[in-house]
């Protein structure tokens, strides 16, 4: 009888680690994706990766990269590192075919990853109050915040959608001679 209860929870558990080993697949796959997204973006940005993260429960909802930068951006600044980091993340995630059977929806779209810059001087000190402290893409909005004039907390500096960021930032492109793309 012993025998046979052992037996059972060997096959149970044998069954619930090859099913937790599946699922374990769809994160690998992201970490692995975030990874070289994060390495492209520190080579060709500046951007120093320091944090990661996702809501992959079930399925792969929502993916997140958080950067650190050193130096002072303006709005426009910010937002031209926030599309271009958005857009590459994004073509990251949708070209690859491996992934995409794991993905919540297909294909990923502004409000499926979520991309932070906090800003600091050059020197490590924090920007100065009244400059970009933060600038964020997160579920299809991109909010800039700067520091309180307190100095208690982070105050919402300016937002817009996504889609009004990328208009802003090619229109500026177009008055431009160059266009960076973020293709991989």
């Amino acid at each position: 009888m012993y025998r046979m209860i052992f037996f059972f929870f060997i096959i149970l558990f044998t069954c619930f680690a090859c099913d937790y080993e599946e699922t374990r697949k769809d994160i690998v796959m992201a970490n692995r994706i975030t990874g070289e997204v994060a390495r492209k973006l520190r080579k060709e940005k500046g951007l120093i990766p320091m944090g990661t993260g996702g809501s992959m429960m079930d399925d792969i909802k929502m993916m997140m990269l958080g950067f650190q930068y050193y130096g002072e951006k303006s709005v426009d600044e910010a937002r031209e590192l926030l599309v271009y980091s958005v857009e590459c993340y994004l073509t990251a995630i949708n070209e690859n075919e491996e992934i995409r059977p794991y993905l919540h929806n297909y294909p990923f779209t502004s409000k499926n990853v979520e991309v932070d810059i906090y800003f600091r001087k050059i020197d490590g000190h924090t920007v100065p109050i009244g400059e970009i402290n933060v600038a964020s893409s997160n579920q299809g909005l991109v909010t800039y915040f700067i520091d309180n004039p307190e100095g208690t907390a982070l105050q919402e500096y300016h937002e817009e959608s996504f889609e009004e960021a990328q208009r802003i930032y090619y229109e500026s492109l177009s008055n431009t001679s160059h266009t960076p793309t973020p293709s991989s």
